[in-house]
């Protein structure tokens, strides 16, 4: 008699009323909200120190690191012209090993023009560029120019000029509080 008596899922669900709805339409517009970031970041591909691709160059770029930390694990530094910026292509290179302060790195690039500098320190050594779930970065990180704090940057806001006989290209590190 107790189990002819019990409501159905439905019928809790009804029971509940407006705030039992608002809260069915948060998880729904949460799961698709999670499938749409899923889809985003598989897309980009960049996240991933595997599938890099180093491409060879002639003009000189200096890049300085400002604000290092001497922590473990691998600086990836990426020169990308604009079809390329966020990509998995780039001119640039690898540094094993971390000093605390300044670093003074030289690379090549294919020609005079703009290029936007990307740094990825991988602090996890876990060979991903890895976020939270509100997007924020973990390793550290940098890039040239000048890099919004509100939203994703985009090439134009970190483009550097190149000439043909070179630059010098200063990056400021930012690494999470730990």
């Amino acid at each position: 008699a107790a189990l002819i008596n019990s409501p159905t899922l439905e019928e809790r669900w009804h029971d509940g009323g407006y705030v039992g709805y608002a809260i069915t339409c948060v998880g729904i517009f949460a799961f698709l909200l999670a499938i749409y970031r899923l889809i985003v970041l598989s897309a980009v591909g960049a996240t991933s120190a595997q599938a890099y691709e180093l491409l060879e160059g002639a003009t000189p770029v200096t890049v300085t690191l400002k604000n290092v930390e001497a922590r473990p694990g691998p600086i990836y530094v990426s020169l990308q012209k604009r079809e390329t910026f966020m990509g998995v292509k780039g001119h640039g290179g690898i540094v094993k090993t971390a000093k605390d302060g300044t670093m003074t790195l030289k690379y090549t690039v294919a020609g005079a023009g703009e290029y936007a500098v990307s740094v990825w320190h991988d602090t996890n050594e876990d060979g991903v560029f890895s976020m939270d779930e509100q997007y924020n970065v973990l390793d550290g990180s940098g890039m040239s120019g000048s890099v919004p704090t509100d939203r994703p940057p985009t090439f134009d806001d970190v483009k550097v000029k190149v000439k043909a006989k070179g630059a010098h290209v200063s990056v400021n590190m930012l690494y999470p509080d730990t």
